[in-house]
């Protein structure tokens, strides 16, 4: 298993389809739907009922990151005696260029929030993903952060893989997206 992260917190978020207005483009795009559009008014308005304000920096439920500790990752692995985690340091956009340490890939994660962190990882595994492999979106869903979706779409636009988007939808009404390469 292979983890990138910057162990730096959140990132400055410069890039315009990371801004909550690009929940209205993709809207009229029709990537996402009306139901989902009315979803993430709420939570914004939610947030800024709780927060006093919103923004995206400020829209992880799970605070900024700035309090992640590699050292603390790093003892956590140890302890559970894992040896098969190996930690790629530093941001995304130097991390994953050049060679890597894997030559293909069946299951990728990404959760990373953001456009630019979505289009870095998608250039990365785009030629090393295998017939079959899954592909995880945790923010496709999002109702925070747009940047996701919009990467997303615009890999696959352009990408000469054959897949399906898939999605599986919890109980609660929570979906899971994922594409499943052919």
């Amino acid at each position: 298993m292979y983890g990138y992260d910057s162990f730096l917190g959140f990132p400055d978020i410069s890039h315009e389809k990371d801004s909550f207005e690009e929940f209205g483009r993709l809207l009229e795009d029709g990537l996402i739907t009306e139901d989902l559009y009315e979803d993430v008014i709420k939570a914004k308005t939610l947030r800024s009922m709780i927060f006093g304000s919103y923004n995206v920096q400020s829209a992880s439920s799970s605070g900024d990151f700035s309090n992640t500790s590699l050292v603390q990752l790093r003892s956590k692995i140890e302890f559970l005696g894992l040896d098969n985690i190996e930690l790629i340091v530093g941001p995304f956009s130097e991390t994953m260029k050049g060679p890597q340490p894997f030559e293909k890939l069946f299951t990728v994660l990404i959760d990373c929030d953001l456009y630019e962190s979505y289009m870095s990882t998608f250039a990365l595994i785009q030629p090393l993903l295998s017939s079959q492999a899954y592909v995880c979106l945790d923010e496709y869903y999002s109702l925070k952060f747009p940047g996701a979706r919009r990467a997303t779409h615009e890999f696959l636009e352009t990408s000469s893989l054959e897949y399906d988007l898939v999605m599986k939808k919890s109980s609660d009404g929570f979906e899971r997206w994922g594409i499943k390469v052919k």
